[in-house]
């Protein structure tokens, strides 16, 4: 696909250096099955590409997306399942038929009833748990959310439950190495401010969604993946490097030649709402705060 003229190469504008070992992570994984929940998404389709690059011997995608197969046909050591994590007999099955040494679980509702999200977010990391320790599996990496610090919502309520479990179980089973890798929001995702940005900017209709009083962290799905792939070879847990949405606008603007703004409009804040995912947020009210104060 011939990429357009607003196209971004945003791991160039936000000059973040990546640290990859390849030559040894390609000869420690070179032997290795790896079997990775959630792989048919965003992030999950990058760690498939970098995995594949490096040569790993077979990679087990465990994912619900029916397009699943269709979306990473292309790498020859995938073998794809269209399972849902919490059908132990079917995970079960996995397990024994390819004895995975490394598990990467990235498999998580994130909009779902209260009972389907503890049940896949919960159980299915459980089972998930368990089963890498009956099938002898080396290492076991959860995909957590920044957010389960502090949960105030029932995802990462669901998340901070989930590293709970993962910590219960590696106290009694310390043969296996047990990582949590926390992450923020995800920059290439379609619900970021990013694409918004993109969408209204550079098709001229030049909008700005946030205040400079407003944080938000995130990082890039290839950060996150190879911070995710450097986990793999260390014995304690890692977190991942943050980086405040107010730079990554400030430089993207920059990139393009025009002087960054520092005020939000009135009529900006329909906008942030769309980015904030249509519900109400702590960010919301921080806004709305901000534009009271600024009105008066």
């Amino acid at each position: 696909m011939q990429k357009s003229q607003y196209d971004i190469e945003i791991e160039k504008i936000l000059n973040r250096p990546l640290s990859l070992d390849y030559q040894a992570q390609a000869t420690s994984l070179k032997d290795k099955t790896i079997l990775l929940t959630g792989g048919a998404g965003n992030l999950g389709q990058t760690m498939c590409q970098e995995l594949c690059d490096l040569g790993v011997k077979q990679l087990i995608v465990v994912d619900c997306d029916f397009l699943g197969a269709a979306k990473l046909r292309k790498y020859e050591q995938v073998k794809y399942f269209q399972y849902d994590i919490c059908q132990q007999s079917q995970l079960a099955d996995v397990f024994q038929k390819y004895q995975p040494q490394i598990v990467i679980h990235g498999a998580a509702q994130l909009e779902a009833p209260v009972v389907e999200l503890l049940k896949t977010n919960v159980f299915g990391t459980y089972l998930l748990a368990q089963l890498a320790v009956l099938y002898g599996a080396e290492k076991f990496v959860l995909l957590s959310s920044k957010k389960a610090i502090a949960p105030k919502e029932m995802y990462p309520l669901s998340k901070s439950l989930s590293e709970s479990v993962i910590n219960l179980i590696g106290q009694e089973q310390r043969q296996l190495k047990w990582e949590i890798l926390r992450l923020p929001k995800l920059l290439e995702t379609k619900s970021t401010t990013l694409s918004l940005y993109e969408n209204a900017d550079f098709q001229g209709r030049k909008q700005w969604i946030l205040h400079p009083a407003v944080k938000k962290e995130v990082v890039t799905l290839r950060e996150a993946t190879i911070t995710c792939l450097n986990s793999l070879e260390k014995e304690s847990s890692t977190t991942v490097r943050c980086l405040e949405a107010r730079f990554i606008f400030d430089r993207l603007l920059l990139h393009q030649g025009q002087a960054p703004q520092r005020k939000l409009t009135y009529t900006d804040l329909g906008m942030l709402w769309w980015t904030m995912e249509n519900r109400p947020t702590d960010l919301e009210r921080v806004v709305k705060e901000l534009l009271k104060g600024d009105k008066e």
